[in-house]
């Protein structure tokens, strides 16, 4: 998911991934989740 926000020259931005897997072998099973967040600011010259 990404969103971004203008404002004249300025621009806001923000950007998030989540990613879980799953997995069982025999009987041993679990799951982990990953997810990171970006953001960032800019200026248009």
């Amino acid at each position: 998911m990404s969103v971004t926000y203008n404002v004249g020259n300025w621009f806001f931005n923000t950007n998030a991934q989540l990613h879980r897997f799953s997995f069982k072998y025999d009987e041993d099973k679990g799951s982990l989740t990953d997810w990171y967040v970006n953001a960032s600011v800019g200026i248009r010259l």
